[in-house]
């Protein structure tokens, strides 16, 4: 038992000096140590964890139905962060609703790969066009009540260099099974700086 702990406290202390993605253990298995915790602590950010409930996110009340808050979590200049983007729907949201958002050209899409939200069960899928993203439920959830706060996280996105109130983000809610917009507005980007 000693002489297998103390190998995995070398491959470890190894492994984190290393520069390779991966190691091949004597026993033929690959450790694919940087790539899995990469990822665990990008789902953790974007599905929540310790860090999101840290965020200050207050979500808009039944009661004011028209607030849209997109807010950049943990914000710095030039960097990439987590966007949660937090609504009401006025109508029921169907379960192959589309979100889309263009953001101006400050902000850096190149890093975004995962959209992700507790409130729409069934999935997402996320599209990626220069500036445009296109959010779709994949159809196997539930539709969401009229009234009901909504959350979608985005990560990552490159935060412009300059973080003030000035950039406006056009989002737009709609069915695809109907030709009318259930949602459209100008959104207003909030830093959250720690």
């Amino acid at each position: 038992m000693m002489k297998k702990m103390n190998y995995h406290r070398r491959f470890i202390k190894g492994h984190r000096n290393s520069s390779q993605p991966f190691q091949i253990l004597p026993d033929g298995r690959m450790a694919l140590y940087r790539t899995c915790l990469s990822v665990a602590v990008g789902l953790m950010l974007v599905w929540g964890g310790p860090a999101s409930a840290q965020t200050g996110n207050a979500r808009p009340s039944a009661a004011d139905s028209s607030e849209i808050q997109l807010i950049a979590v943990k914000a710095k200049a030039d960097k990439p962060g987590i966007y949660h983007l937090t609504f009401i729907a006025p109508d029921s949201l169907p379960n192959d609703a589309v979100i889309e958002m263009t953001f101006p050209p400050e902000f850096g899409l190149e890093p975004l790969e995962i959209a992700g939200s507790r409130d729409m069960t069934g999935g997402l899928r996320l599209q990626k066009n220069n500036q445009r993203v296109v959010v779709q439920r994949t159809g196997l959830g539930d539709p969401v009540p009229p009234g009901k706060p909504v959350t979608l996280k985005l990560g990552l996105i490159r935060n412009p260099a300059q973080l003030d109130s000035s950039y406006t983000v056009s989002m737009v809610l709609r069915n695809p099974g109907k030709p009318s917009i259930i949602l459209e507005k100008q959104v207003r980007v909030r830093f959250q700086v720690q």
